[in-house]
């Protein structure tokens, strides 16, 4: 298809005009002339060490899925390099991926810090990077010319929370037990906004708010219950909300819980059992993900994933195989044009309309770099199939 392997790697020797000696010797980007790599990241280790294995995962199956397929004139490759969500090693990740690795695009980044440092790395290095889980606005607004995003940012998540929580639950008192990181602190902030904006009489409790990894969650808490809310935000990553949730329950705290995203990952699910039954999230599927859907296609990926994995798709390994799925257009939009960060630039902005089936299609556009817009509200049900499941019982609660 292509003349060249015209990753990082290749790029650069062709600049420096030492690309033909390169290929002779054998060397000289991450495979032959036929290969794209896809230079994957999150974390694998540390709290949210299951956000990147599910991510992951998801990408993973994407890759055999498309190469199986036979979908592209190309083979699919990836390489996935552990960023323990921390920021400050993202330059080293980054280095590998760009130059040992000589990846052609960049899909990953499953926490808010490490994803937005590199997007900032990779659009001030000129390489395309495509974050399918990332939440944050500043992914996308001001756009950065080589990063997009496939997720719905935080900010519709909150407004998207508290209209339902308000017009379902009608709280007079509403309270926030969250992780105090980036991600957890941007996700409250954004939802006291919508609350000011659409019920500025309700009372806003006492915080509850607690570093990554404690197992200490009792005096945060006490003054959140002695506020007596009705409706409780919770919001942190996998490890520690589900702890948070049990210890909630366990002091009496009553309240109606909402969950943001990270509600709905495997890790929390396993961790809360059946204490999330009755308990509503906002999810980014507006489709019945699940082995019995209606969708023939999901159906089949849902099973798919769990013949492989053990387990089924939680929201993130839903994210991974998307970011992938995109990619692959972008690859099919070059139409035998070189892979050079221009070219997928351009290939990805004239995507419209793309369906991906677990959500609605994805767009971009040369100043829109947030493919995706809508999500979901959905409560999980008691008489789910397995406590450790997402799947088996839940409804649609409201859709954007």
């Amino acid at each position: 298809m292509w003349s060249k392997k015209y990753g990082r790697l290749g790029a650069a020797l062709a600049m420096s005009g030492l690309l033909t000696l390169t290929a002779a010797c054998g060397g000289g980007g991450a495979g032959g002339d036929d290969e794209f790599l896809i230079g994957g990241f999150g974390a694998l280790t540390g709290p949210v060490a299951g956000w990147g294995e599910s991510q992951r995962n998801g990408a993973q199956l994407a890759v055999e899925d498309i190469n199986k397929r036979g979908d592209l004139d190309v083979e699919l490759k990836m390489v996935y390099e552990d960023d323990a969500c921390d920021p400050a090693g993202a330059q080293a990740v980054f280095r590998r991926l760009a130059d040992r690795e000589g990846a052609d695009i960049l899909m990953g980044g499953a926490c808010t810090a490490s994803a937005l440092a590199m997007a900032k790395l990779a659009d001030g290095d000129g390489m395309v990077y495509v974050s399918p889980t990332a939440t944050t606005r500043e992914m996308h607004q001001p756009p950065l010319k080589h990063v997009f995003s496939t997720q719905v940012d935080a900010t519709t998540e909150a407004h998207e929370l508290v209209r339902m929580a308000l017009e379902t639950y009608k709280p007079k008192t509403v309270g926030f037990m969250y992780n105090s990181n980036d991600y957890g602190i941007a996700a409250v902030k954004s939802a006291k906004e919508a609350l000011k904006e659409q019920a500025p009489d309700v009372t806003i409790a006492p915080e509850a708010g607690f570093p990554e990894g404690t197992s200490e969650f009792t005096s945060g808490l006490i003054k959140l219950r002695d506020a007596k809310p009705d409706v409780v935000f919770a919001v942190g990553v996998g490890s520690d909300l589900g702890p948070m949730i049990r210890s909630a329950r366990k002091l009496g705290i009553d309240a109606e819980l909402v969950g943001f995203s990270s509600l709905f990952t495997t890790e929390t699910i396993r961790t809360a059992g059946k204490l999330l039954d009755n308990v509503t999230g906002f999810f980014y599927t507006p489709v019945r993900v699940a082995s019995d859907s209606e969708d023939k296609e999901v159906a089949d990926l849902t099973k798919r994933y769990k013949e492989k994995y053990g387990e089924w798709p939680d929201g993130i390994a839903l994210q991974g195989y998307e970011g992938v799925l995109v990619i692959a257009e972008a690859i099919k939009k070059l139409d035998g044009d070189e892979p050079t960060p221009e070219n997928l630039v351009k290939a990805l902005e004239s995507i419209k309309n793309f369906d991906v089936k677990t959500r609605k299609p994805i767009t971009f556009g040369p100043n829109d770099r947030e493919g995706a817009t809508e999500g979901v509200l959905m409560k999980l049900l008691p008489g789910r199939e397995e406590t450790t499941s997402l799947w088996g019982n839940f409804e649609i609660v409201a859709t954007e």
